[in-house]
């Protein structure tokens, strides 16, 4: 089965979820159902079965329904860690204040995803690039409102993109899937304020000072589930059993 892509995982499972309307009014937008059982059940999964045993979750939006019903992990054969926050914070901002207590690598996952990426294949990537961080992408229906990178021959982010309603996404442009693997480095070149994003203070100021950046090109599904639309969508799409593990 190869080694394991990380012992840690991030799964960023605080956001309301205000584009989804009543759907989220009582309940995390990370706890929708999809093929009968909650989103982050699914992802839970997935990180489990390519070698994760800690699981890391900030909390905020209806935080306690994810912890009254995930407990310590143990049923799900993994390690639960929680950090609740007293106010919404950016993804970024939650992401170091977990991984710097990580001293070994570890993957981010934002848990709006529905995802079933081979964490596996990425790992094979981080290793044989010797990136300090990996980014899954793939090719983007809605480039207006996603992060986008430009990569080389060799898998090397050469030009990260972020989201901009008026861009025009040059040719080659792969979209971002919201799935990270980071050396525990990465998070040395964080600029952490109340709006830090990851393209524009991790993964740029990375590129400034000569970090490697991989991008792992997939078509595995992955499909966020930020609005009504796409989580209908996601709900009859989502394969039924993983194609990989």
């Amino acid at each position: 089965m190869g080694a394991p892509s990380a012992r840690h995982a991030i799964i960023l499972s605080a956001g309301q979820g205000t584009r989804l309307g009543s759907l989220t009014e009582r309940t995390p937008k990370v706890m929708l159902p999809i093929d009968n059982r909650p989103l982050l059940e699914h992802l839970m999964e997935l990180v489990r079965s390519h070698g994760v045993e800690i699981v890391h979750l900030n909390l905020y939006h209806h935080g306690a329904v994810i912890e009254d019903h995930f407990g310590d992990g143990s049923r799900y054969g993994v390690q639960i860690e929680y950090l609740w926050l007293d106010h919404l914070i950016q993804p970024l901002e939650s992401v170091a204040r977990i991984g710097r207590h990580i001293n070994e690598r570890f993957l981010v996952l934002f848990g709006d995803v529905a995802n079933q990426t081979n964490l596996r294949k990425m790992s094979e990537l981080h290793h044989s690039t010797g990136a300090t961080a990996t980014l899954v992408c793939r090719d983007t229906d809605h480039p207006h409102d996603s992060d986008m990178v430009m990569q080389s021959d060799d898998n090397l982010v050469t030009e990260v993109l972020p989201k901009s309603e008026d861009r025009v996404a040059p040719n080659g442009a792969l979209g971002n899937v919201g799935t990270y693997l980071m050396e525990p480095r990465a998070l040395d070149f964080a600029r952490i304020s109340d709006h830090c994003d990851f393209f524009v203070d991790l993964f740029q100021p990375m590129l400034d000072h000569g970090e490697r950046l991989a991008a792992y090109e997939t078509t595995d599904f992955a499909m966020d589930i930020g609005t009504p639309e796409r989580y209908a969508h996601a709900i009859k799409t989502f394969p039924r059993r993983p194609p990989h593990r």
